[in-house]
Parts: C-alpha cells; structure tokens; sequence
C-alpha cells in the first residue's frame, strides 16, 4: 500500500492526478491511497474530479489522517534541509516509498497518459458560451495573465520578474506578425493592470467574471483558443496541454527564478520567450 499526496491548485493537481495514473500503469498491483490535505482548502479544494471525467484515488477517513500527519512532518523536515521519512518527491525506479508527494511536471509523463476529457454538462453558463463563440468564430489569441499571489512577498522571489510587461508585448508582437487578424482575450487576476498597461490594443476583450470555485472556466476557455500567450503557471500550462487545436503557443524560458528553473513540461514545439 503507498499513500500520494495532492495539493496546490487545480493545474497542480492536474499534474499530480497524471503521475499517480503513470504509477498505477506502471505498477498495476500496487494499491495507492489519496492523501487530501487540509490546505487544498485554499485552492477551491481537490476539483479535478468536479470538471474531468476521471476517477479519484480512493482514501478513507483514517487513511487520510495520518498520510496528513505524515505530509504535515515531511512538509516540515523538507523545509529546513532534513531527510524525509519514507517520502519519494522524485521520480521512482520502483515503489519502495509508500509516501509519494511532488508536483511531478514533466511533459513525457503528461505524453504517456493523455486522459483527461472535461465533463459532458458542464455549468458553462451563458456569458462563458457567448465568449466561447466568439473565440471560436475569430483568429482568437488568450493570453493569461497571473499576478495576484505572485506579487506576495514569499512568492515573489520565486515567481516575480518573469512574466512582464516586455515578456507580453515581445509575445503580442509575435502574434500580430504571425496571425491574420488577430484578436485577444485577456484572462487575469489582475484587470486594471491590463487595462491600463495594454490600453492601446484595440481588438481585444478583457474576461474577469470567472473567480473562485469557477476560475476553470478561464482554462476551459483558453483551452479553446486558437492560439496562446502563456504565463509561468501550471494552470496556464494545462489550459495548453487541454487545446487540441492552438497553432501557435508562446511561453517564458523559464518559469522560475531559483534553482530549480528548468522545467519538463514544456514541449519542444512551443515557442518559449528568453525573460
């Protein structure tokens, strides 16, 4: 038996679901349990389940406990440089850890799998419906656009100075030379930064409705976008992942300022930006 730990938001557990299903293929006898931390709380909760169609690994309420209990000591030991007890956070050879807890980002894994569908009756709604025609209806353009948490003091060192306002106007410029007709749909967290610092673009549309428990559907959308300016985020990315369609997408280099900066989930097909 071996516990794996999910957490973060949903493009986290997008990526986590993705490796726990790449264990069970690889080791199909092995039973693997779901570890749901009490901080999924700050992410709108474990919501893949709510908006794919895929099944969750099973737990049970003392299971849950004390895989808790151990993520809570590992959390802790991993933090100020110790060992951790019967804890894998890279990727395994075998199973001899029954403890598995990482982000687990890596693009070949996310090749092998390739299972997630978003569910058939989806609460949409009809100002995401009337966007999504017209996403589908123009050479449409998103460009996701995160800042919110990323200016945080504790994130900002890890996060900050990636994504500026050069990374998105060398990216823009790109799409204007490439892309008959271009039209842009802006998803952030941020509105009045985008209103004011991409004022003089003319064909575009700013969406903000979709907040909270129904942020997905700025992935969904984007997910149907003909083309996409990512930002260094994991929900930017599998918004890119889940388009079948995009002829072009554009990324930074890099996703992160420390060391730790190089990423394997990013396809060589993508056109990455130096930041």
């Amino acid at each position: 038996m071996k516990f794996f730990v999910f957490g973060g938001g949903l493009g986290n557990q997008l990526f986590q679901y993705s490796y726990y299903r790449y264990l069970k293929k690889k080791y199909p006898s092995e039973r693997i349990l779901g570890i749901y931390p009490d901080s999924l709380k700050a992410h709108n909760g474990i919501e893949i389940d709510k908006w794919f169609d895929i099944e969750l690994p099973p737990t049970s309420y003392l299971y849950n406990k004390l895989g808790i209990l151990l993520y809570r000591v590992n959390r802790f030991l991993y933090n100020h440089g110790y060992r951790l007890l019967f804890c894998n956070r890279v990727y395994p050879q075998s199973m001899k850890h029954f403890f598995q807890w990482g982000d687990w980002q890596d693009y070949s894994i996310i090749k092998q799998i390739n299972i997630f569908e978003f569910r058939s009756e989806l609460p949409i709604g009809k100002e995401n419906m009337e966007f999504l025609k017209k996403m589908e209806t123009c050479n449409s353009i998103s460009v996701h656009i995160r800042r919110g948490d990323y200016l945080k003091t504790d994130l900002i060192h890890i996060y900050g100075g990636i994504c500026t306002s050069k990374y998105y106007r060398e990216a823009i410029k790109f799409m204007e030379q490439e892309v008959e007709e271009p039209f842009f749909f802006f998803f952030s967290d941020d509105c009045l930064y985008v209103e004011t610092e991409f004022a003089d673009i003319r064909n575009k549309i700013i969406i903000s409705h979709n907040r909270d428990d129904r942020s997905f559907f700025d992935m969904y959308l984007m997910a149907h976008a003909k083309n996409m300016i990512l930002a260094n985020s994991t929900f930017s990315c599998w918004a890119a992942y889940l388009n079948r369609t995009a002829k072009i997408i554009i990324t930074p280099d890099r996703w992160v300022n420390t060391d730790f900066s190089k990423l394997e989930a990013l396809p060589n097909e993508w056109i990455k930006i130096r930041v």
